[in-house]
């Protein structure tokens, strides 16, 4: 080859790449999903973590009394990802044994997109491999999982998963007028 031809080939082949890479990248609302929520595994030391790794604006904390029957507590943070303007909560819920269900304890993560990303939405959806559970005018979905050595198992019968000492994820996405939202959610039997 040439150097001619090698320099006619950059020239057509690396803009071809460039824009290849562009398209491969993804939506906002995705890249902030796995970024904050499904790498932290929804843990909040570890939400909070990445969040102020991206924004120190802490817009919100909250907690209720931690010997109230049901104890929850949260944080929020605003920030600009990918050009848009996110909030991302993490929080703790302990609730008490009700019915055939034990006490539990879950960790959440949630993301609002104030500038809508339905793409992001439908990739999140995509990631959780399972079926949503629920469909409702104005929700995305809802979808319930167990993780079983690496791979996601939807859930049909809720009130057993939640005994299973690996627990269970709630993935739920909706939307609102323009505004997007996703939260992930796991829950586990809470220790004896």
């Amino acid at each position: 080859m040439s150097m001619r031809q090698a320099l006619r080939f950059g020239c057509v082949a690396l803009p071809a790449l460039v824009a290849t890479n562009a398209f491969a990248a993804d939506p906002p609302l995705f890249a902030a999903f796995k970024k904050f929520c499904a790498d932290t595994k929804a843990e909040p030391d570890a939400v909070k973590a990445a969040a102020l790794a991206a924004s120190s604006k802490n817009v919100a904390s909250a907690a209720t009394d931690k010997k109230a029957p049901a104890a929850a507590a949260g944080s929020s943070w605003t920030l600009l990802f990918q050009g848009h303007h996110l909030t991302v909560t993490s929080g703790t819920l302990n609730t008490p044994a009700a019915a055939n269900i034990p006490a539990t304890k879950g960790v959440t993560c949630a993301i609002t997109d104030s500038d809508g990303d339905n793409a992001g939405a439908s990739a999140i959806g995509a990631w959780a491999k399972v079926p949503a559970t629920a469909e409702v005018g104005g929700v995305f979905g809802t979808y319930s999982y167990q993780e079983k050595n690496g791979v996601r198992v939807g859930v049909k019968a809720p009130d057993k998963a939640v005994k299973d000492p690996e627990g269970m994820w709630n993935l739920t996405l909706s939307q609102v007028g323009k505004l997007t939202a996703v939260n992930l959610a796991h829950v586990k039997p809470a220790s004896p």
